[in-house]
């Protein structure tokens, strides 16, 4: 990740990365997002990835949960649906009272308490990259990228692309390349399908990048997003 030098010592970056009240691969990506000029997008992704899922999927109503959760979701990254997810809630949190926002995490099957969570851990790393003077653009600016993009394959593109180069940074062995029999190949002769859930499953890219690794009778990976080659090699 660049935090250390042969020294065993801290690197300029690692220096940020130690002020940083999270794990250190999301602090990696969070110094990389100011480098890639998309600091709100990566705060609401690692905030998210600081906490326990606030997204619930209870046994008996997985299909009624999946459809709700999909109203956030994005055709090629999970990352992009958690900045989706995270627009709206915020828009909520302005709009509604504390029991209206209750009752619409509720009808959303996403946990009220941990979503209260994800908000306060955004809040505290809004405030350490503004110590450390790190350019923060406002919610409005975000929004109007976004609109030009819906306008733009160019803007979208690029975008989607700074988003995911910073993700990459802090997660460069979560990587797959599909093979043959629809698995994904990763680093450390490691091998991977994509959650059944994810928006992914139903047309595998050929390369992706995964926020989490789940090892169970086969390893599934979590959250999920199509990616170029050459950006890993980057």
């Amino acid at each position: 990740l660049a935090a250390i030098d042969a020294h065993r010592q801290l690197t300029a970056i690692g220096l940020q990365m130690a002020s940083l009240p999270i794990d250190v691969k999301l602090a990696r990506m969070l110094v990389a997002a100011n480098q890639h000029d998309v600091m709100q997008e990566l705060i609401a992704i690692c905030s998210f990835m600081g906490i326990a899922d606030p997204r619930e999927r209870p046994a008996d109503a997985k299909e009624a949960a999946d459809a709700a959760h999909r109203v956030f979701s994005d055709s090629q990254s999970e990352f992009l649906g958690v900045i989706q997810l995270w627009r709206t809630y915020r828009q909520m949190h302005e709009e509604l009272s504390q029991s209206q926002l209750r009752k619409w995490c509720d009808r959303h099957f996403l946990s009220y308490m941990r979503m209260r969570e994800w908000r306060e851990l955004h809040r505290q790393l809004l405030i350490t990259c503004q110590e450390l003077h790190w350019t923060v653009p406002a919610w409005s600016d975000i929004e109007l990228r976004l609109r030009d993009g819906a306008s733009d394959a160019k803007a979208a593109a690029r975008h989607y692309q700074q988003i995911h180069r910073a993700v990459l940074t802090g997660l460069p062995t979560q990587i797959g390349h599909k093979n043959e029999k629809g698995l994904f190949d990763g680093p450390r002769q490691r091998r991977f399908s994509i959650f059944p859930a994810s928006p992914l499953a139903k047309q595998l890219p050929n390369w992706c990048l995964v926020g989490n690794l789940l090892d169970t009778q086969k390893v599934w990976g979590l959250m999920a997003a199509k990616i170029e080659s050459d950006w890993v090699i980057d």
